[in-house]
């Protein structure tokens, strides 16, 4: 005589996602960890001036501008994925939202 076990219980699809989504609307941090857009922006310069130094403001006011930046673009994305009556975006809407 086994034991029977509960079924986990499973969202519908989709739902933890706009969850998430809504998370992370309401919030007002960084998307991206500083750590890793920070050594991205050091290798980036240092192929134009290897002694560069940034002022910690400095950093966080570009990658504020970055993800500024990539929010609109992801925007105007979902824009041209909607207009094509398609749920997710293509490379095709990245390419037009340029």
């Amino acid at each position: 005589m086994g034991v029977k076990e509960k079924k986990k219980y499973r969202f519908k699809a989709g739902t933890v996602t706009l969850r998430s989504i809504k998370k992370l609307q309401n919030s007002t941090g960084l998307l991206l960890q500083k750590a890793p857009f920070n050594k991205i922006v050091r290798e980036i310069t240092a192929e134009f001036a290897p002694s560069m130094m940034y002022q910690k403001k400095a950093m966080e006011a570009l990658q504020e501008a970055a993800e500024s930046f990539m929010i609109e673009r992801f925007k105007a994305a979902n824009k041209h994925a909607i207009h094509a009556k398609r749920k997710t975006i293509a490379v095709d809407d990245m390419q037009m939202a340029a």
